[in-house]
């Protein structure tokens, strides 16, 4: 197989997780600190955390998504929620966690994974 074509060159800077949701793809920002939405149809840049939440400043690390949600492991590491336009929502407090290092979403579950007690949290 051949690559077809090139997201986000030149708008990403350290690109880390990446979900699919209907038909966009979301991928998560280490450089900038920032969650990012492109098209899927014509792979163009829909939106950002950067444009609908700018206030939001946390390190997105690993995501996932519901049919209407995205969660996104951070910095604190806590795990921020937004709507599918990247509006934040709310933070799920995972204080009990040390150091959360997957997360995925399945049958109204959220799983996260935890390297310093090698769990899954649900």
């Amino acid at each position: 197989g051949k690559f077809i074509s090139q997201i986000g060159k030149g708008v990403l800077k350290n690109p880390y997780g990446v979900v699919i949701q209907n038909s966009y793809l979301f991928i998560t920002d280490m450089g900038v600190s920032s969650v990012f939405k492109f098209s899927l149809g014509d792979y163009s840049l829909v939106t950002s955390t950067l444009l609908q939440s700018p206030d939001y400043l946390f390190v997105p690390d690993h995501i996932t998504c519901s049919n209407d949600e995205i969660f996104v492991v951070t910095s604190t590491p806590n795990i921020s929620v937004f709507n599918s336009d990247l509006l934040f929502d709310r933070e799920l407090n995972t204080s009990t966690i040390l150091y959360p290092t997957g997360i995925a979403f399945s049958n109204r579950l959220l799983f996260v994974l935890e390297l310093d007690t090698d769990t899954i949290h649900t």
